[in-house]
């Protein structure tokens, strides 16, 4: 068999996609599995099921992710899959060139593997570590073991005596032994609120909860709606009631209105409405995609995702919907906008490089730079109050977790750590606290932590999809 010949059946994978799937069933499917979770942003609200799978194969056969997915739908509908197939071609195997090296999928971290020099170089830290504390003992042990041969030796006090400058009597004796047992013993291993922190200054200290509010959306009513909650959990309340979805929520400067993106009208379009859940206005008019508005700082600008212009970039308007323009533009897909407190930057999520990769460039467009660069995928960036972090998502660890850098991609850090998918952050007005979507009790609720990772609490507790947090300043 040629060695370029079709590996996987791909009729009768999609012969299975449409026995097991609903368009509803196929698209919670990939929102809840990281691996194919980018699909979603390709589904468009009038695409049938037939349409979906004409996205979901073609993606996962450019990232080499159809046993990938044949192994996700014999587990959700073993079913229709025993039904099905076959869906590889067994002769795959005679295949007489020789074999290539499996490509990794861009969401599926490389194996990890402690290079040649680590140990050599760890033995020779261990060394010099032992040395430092054998000469600081020894230090210890002079300092200490003067002090008392003073007191038992006549001789030996007078050479010390002459070494010490004249000073009143009181002073000649020893030192407390609290000061010199400071000065030598090692500092302690910095511990993960140092890390974080983008200067020497401490994480800042969680304040009360119950000051501000979270938007959210949610399923929990048969479609996807906004609501609101205080920042503890309480008085969740509904702010839109239509059949149609509205996602993606994000507080104006002054948190006085809310904007969102919704297909009520027909296709995903921007709209904007009071804090209240009044005054829904619509922002965007074209036959194309409008989605993830964000507010400039001074509240006079809104940054989005279209696909106006054939595949998603990086767009601009006034607040009221006017003078719409585009920032960036490149064959790849740009998405996830986040606006820099100082109003001079923003964030963004970008495949360009071959895999999802956080990005920062001017609010004009220009000076476009990546801020991660790893094998795996990094998406939804957003700023700390002050400017000085950007908390972000990332499975570079084999999961989704939530890690948090310096504004310039320096110091990349990972801030939750478990089995379940941790992704969505949204920071608190004081920047002490990140709240973010978790699916490690069963379905996708809002959670928060302190800035550190520290002190997880969960704000939202129900069998339906709590999404897209927002803090309101």
């Amino acid at each position: 068999m040629p060695a370029d010949q079709p590996t996987h059946n791909i009729a009768e994978i999609r012969k299975l996609l449409i026995a097991a799937f609903t368009a509803k069933d196929l698209y919670r499917f990939c929102y809840d599995r990281p691996l194919f979770r980018p699909i979603v942003d390709r589904f468009a609200p009038d695409h049938g099921l037939d349409d979906m799978v004409d996205e979901v194969i073609p993606y996962c056969e450019k990232w080499f992710l159809l046993d990938q997915l044949l192994d996700e739908v014999r587990d959700y509908n073993s079913v229709q899959y025993d039904r099905c197939g076959p869906y590889r071609y067994e002769t795959r195997r005679q295949v007489p060139t020789p074999p290539t090296p499996p490509i990794s999928s861009p969401l599926t971290p490389p194996e990890r593997r402690l290079p040649a020099w680590f140990w050599p170089t760890v033995g020779s830290a261990l060394a010099v570590v032992i040395l430092g504390i054998v000469i600081l003992g020894m230090v210890l042990v002079s300092l200490l073991g003067g002090g008392q041969s003073g007191k038992t030796t006549p001789e030996a006090t007078k050479p010390a005596v002459a070494l010490v400058p004249t000073m009143p009597g009181p002073t000649r004796t020893p030192p407390p032994t609290a000061n010199p047992a400071a000065t030598v013993t090692p500092s302690p291993t910095p511990t993960r609120i140092v890390t974080l922190t983008p200067t020497l200054k401490p994480s800042p200290r969680p304040t009360p909860l119950g000051g501000s509010r979270i938007a959210f959306y949610s399923d929990r009513d048969g479609n996807f709606e906004i609501y609101v909650m205080n920042d503890d959990g309480s008085v969740q309340t509904r702010l839109t009631d239509n059949p149609a979805d509205d996602r993606w929520p994000t507080w104006s400067p002054d948190g006085r209105r809310i904007a969102f993106y919704s297909n009520r009208d027909g296709n995903t379009e921007l709209y904007v409405m009071n804090a209240d859940g009044s005054g829904q206005t619509r922002l965007t008019y074209n036959p194309a995609d409008d989605r993830h508005p964000a507010w400039s700082p001074d509240g006079r600008r809104v940054a989005f995702t279209s696909n106006r212009d054939g595949n998603y970039e990086i767009y601009i308007m006034n607040a009221d919907g006017t003078d719409q323009t585009r920032l960036t533009d490149n064959p790849a897909t740009d998405r996830y906008p986040a606006w820099a407190p100082d109003g001079r930057r923003i964030a963004f999520t970008s495949n360009r490089d071959g895999n999802a990769e956080i990005y920062v460039m001017n609010a004009d467009g220009s000076d476009q730079t990546h801020l991660t660069n790893e094998p795996t995928n990094a998406w939804t960036p957003a700023w700390s109050p002050d400017g000085g972090r950007i908390a972000f998502t990332s499975y570079h660890d084999g999961n989704e977790d939530i890690y948090a850098m310096n504004a310039d991609g320096t110091d990349q850090t990972r801030l939750t750590d478990n089995p379940a998918d941790d992704w969505d952050p949204t920071w608190s007005p004081d920047g002490s606290r990140i709240a973010f979507v978790s699916d490690r009790d069963g379905n996708n609720e809002i959670v928060l932590v302190n800035a550190d990772g520290s002190a997880l609490t969960r704000l939202t507790d129900n069998p339906a999809d709590d999404l897209r947090p927002a803090w309101s300043p």
